[in-house]
């Protein structure tokens, strides 16, 4: 309390200035909405990070041995880091939370980025390998669209797991976010817009 010693309060995790009890329920409240909102932004960050450390080193293998390089660029990943990941977490840091904390910060974290990033990596290197494998079936552009389709769609998958259990507010976000992609990808390849048969690579 304010009325404590200068020893007390310098030790003490909380100080209530005014000597009222009433506001420490805000305090815990505001507490729970930081870190469950942490943890939900976290691990849509960091899943992307995990991604992107498996398949740069998967490339950069594949390049030392001769094979194909890094094959994507910042337009094919524009749905995953601006809507989904940068769109959905945005949204979701702002979602009052009184939910009580579950499990450890980390555990909790990592139980769902580390899975979703190597599953993300995991389809993209499938893909790559049935096209070395079959290079008569399957074009490094044709190779490259479909891995962009599947490690969207799976980051919204990553998001939808990220906002369940469903609220209201949560439930706005995914369905704004699966919105927005879909637009995206839509309006993207139009005939109408590049003339016909000349589809732009994702």
């Amino acid at each position: 309390m304010a009325s404590g010693s200068s020893a007390a309060r310098n030790v003490s995790h909380i100080v209530s200035m005014d000597n009222d009890f009433s506001k420490l329920p805000d305090v815990v409240a505001e507490g729970r909405r930081v870190i469950n909102n942490l943890e939900r932004t976290a691990s849509l960050f960091l899943s992307k990070t995990f991604f992107a450390i498996v398949i740069s080193f998967a490339f950069l293998i594949a390049k030392s041995c001769g094979m194909a390089g890094y094959p994507f660029t910042t337009k094919n990943m524009m749905v995953w880091e601006i809507v989904t990941i940068g769109g959905g977490g945005f949204f979701l840091a702002l979602q009052p939370s009184k939910e009580r904390i579950r499990g450890g910060f980390m555990e909790t974290v990592l139980s769902r980025a580390l899975p979703a990033g190597f599953v993300e990596a995991g389809c993209v290197a499938i893909f790559y390998l049935f096209s070395l494998a079959n290079p008569g079936f399957m074009s490094p552009e044709v190779t490259k669209s479909i891995s962009v389709i599947t490690f969207t769609f799976l980051s919204y998958l990553v998001l939808f797991r990220i906002c369940w259990p469903m609220d209201l507010y949560r439930g706005i976000v995914f369905t704004g976010m699966a919105f927005f992609g879909i637009v995206f990808f839509v309006h993207r390849p139009l005939s109408a817009r590049y003339g016909p048969g000349r589809f732009t690579p994702l």
